[in-house]
């Protein structure tokens, strides 16, 4: 539990700047209160929303994401939006998802890409400062669009 509020803290302490939809990728920690280990020379990052829950967030990482894995560029960086954190472990763990997970408990993340449901995703484009701007976001998940946005035929 301690772990998981650290992850909390961590979140809230990142450089958003919601007027410019700014999301410093440098200091973002995973569940565990580890840097997430992006390669920082990437332009586009695509953030996945989701929770434990939804049962169509649950099939992205069971259909989707296994499917396309290969095929996909940029880095892809899972949003997780549940407080429950021995649920959350326990559905990364069942599904085997090896994709970073950042737990948005105070909504931070969701409030910069301006997404208030799942799943969601939004992409970000990278800065001349090294920072990331999110370029789009939407809340659902059509695949035919989402493969669009990732670039997969």
């Amino acid at each position: 539990m301690v772990k998981f509020f650290s992850a909390l803290v961590l979140i809230c302490s990142l450089q958003l700047r919601a007027e410019d939809k700014i999301l410093d990728l440098a200091n973002l920690k995973d569940i565990d209160g580890k840097i997430l280990a992006i390669d920082q020379k990437n332009e586009k990052v695509f953030l996945y929303f989701w929770a434990y829950w939804c049962p169509e967030c649950e099939g992205k990482f069971t259909g989707f994401f296994p499917k396309y894995k290969d095929l996909i560029k940029m880095p892809v960086v899972t949003v997780n939006t549940d407080s429950k954190e021995k649920k959350t472990r326990g559905f990364i763990e069942k599904h085997k998802i090896t994709m970073p997970v950042v737990v948005d408990l105070d909504k931070s993340i969701r409030k910069l890409a301006a997404v208030n449901g799942v799943p969601a995703w939004a992409v970000l484009i990278k800065q001349k400062d090294g920072k990331y701007k999110i370029s789009e976001s939407k809340v659902g998940f059509e695949e035919s669009e989402v493969k669009k946005v990732l670039d997969l035929k």
